[in-house]
């Protein structure tokens, strides 16, 4: 007799999706090879770094707003955690980089985010 669960299909991990768009503020044109990197992170822990729990880098295309979209696996998120979105932007007019906390996924926050970007002193 044959074993049903043998050819069960396995399922794969459950995914939480995370949306949204990364821009600033200043009225310049981003020139060709800008790459935004996009971070969803656990930034619980205060004595310790953040957990990285989905990221991608994006070549821009165009211009700002820059849309993203990260798949996170949900056994990865602990409801009670604190989990955030990071991003920074980089070309060859400057590095823009988030400096507000921006919360997803858990403690009544959604899955999207539209992350601002500021200037820094770096190129």
């Amino acid at each position: 007799m044959d074993d049903p669960s043998a050819s069960a299909p396995t399922a794969g991990p459950t995914l939480r999706v995370v949306s949204g768009t990364v821009s600033f503020r200043e009225r310049i044109a981003l020139p060709p090879g800008a790459v935004v990197t996009v971070r969803v992170a656990d930034v619980s822990r205060a004595d310790g770094p953040a957990v990285i729990l989905a990221q991608n880098a994006i070549a821009v295309s165009g211009q700002v707003p820059v849309p993203f979209e990260l798949a996170v696996d949900a056994a990865d998120v602990d409801e009670r955690a604190d989990i955030a979105v990071w991003a920074r932007l980089r070309s060859a007019v400057g590095t823009w980089v988030s400096d507000t906390h921006t919360p997803v996924l858990t403690r009544g926050a959604g899955n999207t985010a539209d992350v601002i970007v500021r200037r820094t002193n770096d190129t």
